[in-house]
């Protein structure tokens, strides 16, 4: 059922499917075309096509040029896969897959949940995609060959979904989306409330007088990402405060050291930023590796933090990357008081047929100088 507080691509998008999940759009059955679509709904055709390429990346539709757009041929009436119908197995064992363990926070996601699994009386097998979506395929068919009894993904980062991922949810697997949702697909996630902190965090540095900011992202097209940037710029914008183009930038890594000495080039990219926008006093990093490259950044140039510049991230810089505590603001997750137990709590009552949904974590905001001793768990 579509939204009006949605985006209108993600109603159009919606609404098709809708209607493949309650059959009444069957495998390779014609959709409507893209100007019946935008006339039903009152779009432009942009707005349409922009629908109807998300499904095609998604893997629910297929479009023959010069004929339409018609329902893919893996997909049931019941929204579930044709050729692999992925079934619900009695088991003990639960999935668990992560994009890496390269910062804190992912390293605190899989000890977390393990210990809940295992609290719960399941058994943890663990799968690292590393960021590469044909191995989380393959990591996705290993464990369903192994029947395992439901999955916690946190998945790739990257503009398209994973297929498997989608005849999974389309087939009712037990199924949990940990620190992502699918924009336009009916599945259940545990997240952050990435815009309203990203908001907040904003709003603390507005209150401290900073005038001129800027933005160091890294993987834009994820959803909690997206969320960040647009609630740490609405908050700015409600203050008259317009961040430039050349204000947001985006960083091909998000970690020290990485194997491909990425960062190097990454700090240097900082470097020159800082030393041609001396007027800029506060910084957003989207998450904790951008805010070691650009605390790294800041000292080669001497600058003093915080008394120059401050810095705002998601996460804790200081675990475990450095024995002393940064002078950096963060967000706090509770990845490990909250995200994992309820991510695990709701996949479990997934397993038991149970009716459940979607989980958004409210986040705390760390002033450095409160930061707690470092503590791995």
């Amino acid at each position: 059922m579509t939204s009006r507080s949605q985006p209108l691509y993600m109603q159009v998008k919606q609404y098709i499917l809708d209607k493949i999940t309650t059959g009444e759009f069957s495998p390779n059955d014609p959709i409507p075309s893209e100007k019946e679509l935008a006339s039903l709904f009152n779009v432009s055709r942009i707005t349409v096509t922009t629908a109807l390429n998300q499904l095609k990346n998604d893997g629910i539709v297929f479009r023959v040029p010069g004929k339409g757009t018609f329902v893919s041929p893996n997909f049931t009436s019941e929204g579930k896969s044709a050729q692999n119908d992925i079934a619900r197995n009695k088991t003990n064992r639960i999935g668990v897959i992560l994009c890496h363990l390269k910062s804190p926070f992912h390293v605190n996601l899989i000890y977390s949940l393990e210990h809940a699994i295992t609290a719960a009386g399941y058994v943890m097998v663990f799968g690292k995609s590393d960021n590469n979506i044909e191995k989380e395929i393959s990591l996705i068919d290993n464990m369903l060959k192994n029947e395992i009894a439901g999955l916690i993904i946190y998945p790739t980062d990257g503009k398209y979904y994973n297929e498997r991922l989608i005849q999974m949810i389309l087939s009712h697997f037990p199924l949990i989306l940990l620190d992502r949702t699918f924009p336009g697909i009916n599945t259940f996630s545990v997240t952050s409330n990435n815009y309203y902190a990203a908001y907040n965090g904003a709003k603390f540095l507005l209150s401290k007088g900073h005038q001129h900011f800027a933005i160091f992202n890294h993987v834009p097209d994820t959803s909690a990402i997206n969320n960040r940037i647009e609630g740490f710029i609405a908050a700015l914008n409600e203050n008259n405060i317009i961040i430039d183009s050349k204000c947001n930038i985006s960083l091909e890594t998000c970690w020290i050291p990485d194997s491909n000495n990425e960062h190097v080039k990454a700090i240097k990219k900082v470097r020159a930023f800082l030393e041609n926008n001396k007027g800029i006093t506060a910084i957003f990093a989207v998450n904790s590796g951008v805010s070691l490259i650009v605390y790294r950044a800041a000292t080669d140039l001497n600058i003093k933090i915080p008394e120059e510049l401050e810095i705002l991230t998601f996460d804790n810089p200081s675990s475990f990357h450095t024995i002393q505590q940064l002078p950096i603001h963060y967000i706090d997750q509770k990845e490990k008081a909250i995200l994992c137990p309820k991510a695990v709590e709701l996949l479990i009552a997934q397993i038991n047929s149970q009716q459940v949904s979607s989980f958004i974590n409210e986040c705390e905001l760390v002033d450095y100088c409160d930061t707690p001793p470092n503590n791995l768990l």
